[in-house]
């Protein structure tokens, strides 16, 4: 409600803690990127539109949240391969289409230059271009925050949801959640290991004694065969 009437301080306070109740809702981060793209704050925007593409690799409205927030922060190859990702998944789709051009046109200069003025956190913008996307972003609500969601998308997200907690249940950053993996898995190895009083790690290296006898075994042979060409 606060995002429709405008209130976007508002709206970025509401997502915030819907986001803390449900991190793994990829359509809250997109909101709230829209909404700190209201407010000029594109660091923040990127942040989220990055974030959404992270929990939904097909939700083409996060790529084109992605190549504005770039776009206005000045990253024009940034929000070119933004826009280009999302028009894999949706080739038909107007904003990333539009926005695709406008970058082109910035990297080869042949765009018009207009005077820009400061964004409400230092970048600058250019003012009609603000308008425009300003316009574009209230026409565009998400689709499972306006309640229009079908039972189908309900299920996938729910589905999608689950399957985010269960690989990822920090919803930590792909870097963290590696190191995650590694300090979980070794923490598992450890207690089995314990609990098996040390056979666990025997079975996957081989036993000590069996791995002397086998290495005495290849020294034996190795022996006599030097005996037999010193004969010859």
């Amino acid at each position: 409600a606060a995002y429709r009437e405008s209130n976007f301080e508002e709206a970025v306070k509401q997502y915030s803690a819907a986001i803390d109740e449900d991190p793994f809702d990829h359509t809250l981060y997109s909101n709230r990127s829209a909404a700190y793209q209201q407010l000029g704050d594109y660091k923040n925007a990127a942040r989220d539109a990055s974030k959404t593409i992270q929990l939904d690799p097909e939700f083409v409205k996060g790529y084109a949240r992605k190549g504005q927030a770039e776009f206005f922060l000045g990253n024009f190859g940034a929000a070119m391969e933004a826009y280009e990702q999302g028009l894999v998944l949706d080739p038909g789709n107007g904003v990333c289409k539009s926005g695709l051009e406008r970058c082109q046109q910035r990297l080869t200069g042949t765009a018009p230059q207009r005077t820009s003025v400061p964004a409400a956190n230092g970048n600058a913008a250019h003012d009609s271009e603000l308008r425009q996307r300003k316009g574009k972003a209230e026409a565009e609500p998400e689709e499972a925050s306006a309640g229009v969601a079908t039972e189908g998308t309900k299920r996938k997200k729910d589905l999608r949801s689950y399957l985010s907690r269960m690989v990822n249940p920090l919803g930590l950053r792909p870097l963290w959640w590696f190191v995650y993996v590694v300090v979980v898995s070794c923490g598992i190895f450890g207690f089995l290991e314990v609990r098996s009083g040390g056979r666990l790690s025997q079975s996957i290296m081989g036993h000590p004694a069996a791995v002397r006898r086998a290495a005495g075994d290849k020294a034996e042979t190795r022996s006599g065969q030097s005996k037999q060409q010193v004969r010859v």
